[in-house]
């Protein structure tokens, strides 16, 4: 791990070919997780060819693939997709789908409708990319298919997390797709409980809070 966090390109190699584990864990961390949060893919491939599993996630539940669109690193996100893909040609096709569909929602979205149209259905975690990268055209996509409006992703609801980010276009659709006002966050928080207590970031628009606020409150049964 210290080879990966340090970049070390000859230590890797000399460790692996040592016969280092490349699957080993430290601690919560995971080799290959480590090197796709950096982006660097001749660690990525160095690992890959040492027997790096691409499917396994971290102690965290994380895996390579979708840590590395989360940093925005798409190249390294599409080496690990290539190797999840030549695993799901022999299983596991729609997992490895629903996957690269999150990873495409932070990074490409015209990837990401390719995938649907091959056959990709969005679950939590995607449309919780697209609302965190505000991409509404993404998000009404996402629930057309079926994306769950009312599925936490890390224990944040959709709406929460549109009403967190201030986006009142973003609220207004996911409440007409029935998402409900009254929905926890892990925390306990609600959409309406968040608004009233100043939880509505401000986005250049004077009456942010006052239109979340509304639609919220139009849509409180």
């Amino acid at each position: 791990m210290e080879a990966i966090a340090s970049g070390d390109t000859t230590a890797l190699r000399h460790a692996l070919a040592g016969g280092a584990d490349a699957n080993a864990r430290h601690g919560f961390g995971l080799p290959l997780v480590e090197a796709a949060r950096g982006g660097r893919i001749d660690l990525i491939q160095m690992l890959l060819t040492a027997g790096a599993d691409p499917w396994l996630p971290d102690g965290h539940g994380n895996l390579p693939v979708a840590v590395a669109g989360q940093a925005g690193h798409t190249d390294a996100a599409m080496a690990l997709g290539n190797a999840m893909r030549t695993d799901a040609e022999a299983g596991g096709w729609s997992l490895w789908l629903e996957q690269m569909l999150t990873v495409a929602a932070r990074v490409h979205p015209a990837w990401a409708r390719g995938l649907m149209a091959a056959g990709a259905r969005p679950g939590a975690a995607a449309l919780a990319a697209a609302i965190e990268h505000r991409d509404i055209d993404l998000i009404h996509a996402f629930l057309e298919e079926g994306a769950p409006v009312a599925e936490p992703h890390d224990g944040t609801p959709p709406l929460v997390r549109a009403v967190l980010a201030g986006q009142t276009d973003i609220v207004a659709v996911l409440l007409a797709a029935g998402a409900d006002v009254h929905q926890r966050d892990a925390a306990g928080r609600t959409p309406l409980s968040l608004v009233l207590d100043g939880h509505v970031p401000d986005e250049g628009s004077p009456d942010t809070f006052a239109r979340i606020l509304h639609l919220l409150r139009e849509h409180d049964a």
